[in-house]
């Protein structure tokens, strides 16, 4: 939702299995858990060099505390060199969100304003006029009184000075399609994702949904790699640090990480039938394969 995480390191000698590392002149002690918390309530303190010294978590209720940047873990996605968070994809597709939004309240009120038609009920003509009475009240007056009195299965029987007509805006209406369906196409392309994971089938057949989803999958791809990264760099490596194991923890045979499973499915099929064949033809032995 931010595209920051950020991951705050409780240290205790007592509640970890870990032992104590010398950084320079100070002693750390192990991390015993890690927990997560909101991106909206942390601020960090830099020095002069852009380059962060200390995070402070500020609550609601105004309590805060301040963290070593060593004790906090930021994992961020698409951030700019000169800013100190990553930047949210959503970010330049907000305003065609808000414009989004404001058309469909919009149609919502004229579907409102003419989903009953307005009628005008028009007394006399250029030749002959709307007359008046000698006690002052004139056609439209006694037309209105009438109109009230009715009952609402009424029938008004008028001769030819009179004209009942039903007025309907739709044909001098501004037709809002077009504009809703521009802003839903800029927001569906500033996402980065396509209209089909939207649940927008439209006219697409199997083929195409297919390509189109890609785009969503090398997405989550992307992500999942960034999250990996962030873990095996941040996490794993400093529990292997301060594990007590008797053997060394930073050889190749040794290394932990943390992988993802493939989420395309029918890429992963056509790897293996891929890997299958080259075994086939004797490209690759059947260890490799």
């Amino acid at each position: 939702r931010y595209n920051n995480c950020y991951i705050v390191k409780a240290r205790s000698i007592a509640a970890s299995s870990g032992k104590v590392r010398i950084i320079g002149n100070r002693k750390i002690r192990p991390v015993a858990g890690y927990f997560a918390v909101s991106p909206e309530t942390m601020s960090q303190r830099v020095d002069t060099s852009n380059n962060t010294k200390y995070y402070k978590h500020l609550m609601p209720d105004g309590r805060y505390k301040i963290f070593r940047a060593e004790d906090v873990i930021h994992i961020h996605v698409y951030k700019k060199s000169h800013f100190l968070v990553g930047t949210p994809s959503w970010t330049p597709v907000l305003e065609d969100v808000r414009a989004l939004r404001r058309i469909e309240e919009h149609v919502e009120n004229l579907v409102y304003q003419h989903i009953y038609p307005l009628f005008q009920y028009k007394v006399g003509t250029e030749k002959s006029p709307m007359r008046r009475f000698q006690d002052g009240l004139t056609e439209v007056d006694i037309i209105k009184t009438k109109i009230r009195s009715m009952p609402t299965d009424g029938m008004l029987v008028t001769p030819e000075r009179h004209e009942i007509r039903a007025i309907g805006s739709e044909s001098r209406a501004i037709r809002a399609e077009p504009y809703l369906e521009h802003y839903k196409k800029r927001v569906i392309t500033g996402t980065g994702l396509s209209a089909i994971d939207f649940g927008d089938g439209n006219t697409a057949n199997r083929s195409t949904a297919s390509t189109m989803s890609k785009l969503a999958i090398d997405n989550v791809k992307f992500y999942q790699e960034t999250f990996a990264d962030a873990f095996n760099f941040e996490v794993i490596r400093e529990l292997l640090l301060e594990s007590q194991f008797k053997f060394n923890m930073l050889s190749d045979e040794n290394n932990v990480e943390l992988k993802f499973h493939e989420v395309d499915l029918e890429s992963h099929i056509k790897k293996q039938n891929h890997f299958g064949l080259l075994w086939q033809m004797n490209i690759i032995t059947e260890t490799e394969a």
